[in-house]
């Protein structure tokens, strides 16, 4: 981990710990060995990992992206139900550039659509 004072003089800190946090700190030292100091390096490195990866954006899913593309408003208004293969199909024609091949519509989904 990278950090602006990497660099510079250690910082020397003073902390108070009472209850339960200085017994886990206590404990922690019989259990590792190690120091006091170098727990509470590892904790606030750890500690920095886990904030950082909070923030991080998650990223969309396929699904997410698509979803609500092709709102069933204004120039589709309506027609989502009937023309949601050809819209996706255009869709994916036009950012592979291919020729969008329109399905052929069957009498029931004529019937449909005439309603």
């Amino acid at each position: 981990m990278t950090t602006a004072t990497q660099n510079s003089a250690p910082l020397k800190i003073n902390a108070r710990l009472a209850g339960d946090a200085a017994a886990q700190l206590h404990q922690l030292v019989r259990k590792t060995g190690l120091s006091v100091s170098e727990i509470v390096r590892l904790s606030l490195a750890n500690y920095a990992q886990v904030i950082e990866a909070s923030q991080k954006p998650k990223p969309k899913s396929r699904i997410a992206e698509m979803a609500g593309k092709y709102a069933s408003t204004g120039e589709y208004s309506g027609q989502l139900s009937t023309r949601y293969k050809e819209l996706f199909g255009d869709a994916i024609a036009k950012k592979y550039g291919l020729s969008a091949k329109v399905p052929q519509k069957t009498k029931a989904s004529q019937a449909h659509a005439d309603r």
